[in-house]
């Protein structure tokens, strides 16, 4: 699965990190289907440790390298977030721009970081 700080990259829209855990909807009173179909992948970035760059500044370490395809992870899909008031998540309420929905139902939180 999935932690916060680890990259996804989503295909046709870029890349993004994730903002929070996942949250489980796998026991909702409405979960998809058994046999809904997964057609999507997606690649992920998992991040690993920091690390500073030449003039000092933090730098995040990502596994494989944020340059490099990510290992695939199958998706139901993804979508901007419905509703007339921004989504935002954790404890320093980032805006979400992107969910990720992944078996067997959880809303994975991203936000834009390149694309």
């Amino acid at each position: 699965m999935v932690s916060p700080h680890d990259l996804i990259d989503v295909p046709g829209e870029g890349q993004f990190e994730v903002i929070g855990y996942p949250e489980d909807y796998s026991h909702s009173p409405w979960p998809f289907p058994p046999d809904y179909p997964i057609l999507y992948e997606v690649g992920v970035h998992s991040y690993s440790s920091t690390t500073t760059d030449d003039y000092g500044r933090d730098v995040a370490v990502y596994n494989p390298a944020k340059s490099d395809p990510g290992t695939p992870l199958a998706v139901y899909g993804w979508a901007n977030p419905t509703n007339t008031e921004p989504k935002v998540a954790g404890h320093d309420r980032v805006v979400v721009e992107f969910e990720v929905y992944v078996p067997p139902f959880y809303v994975v939180n991203l936000r834009r970081v390149e694309g």
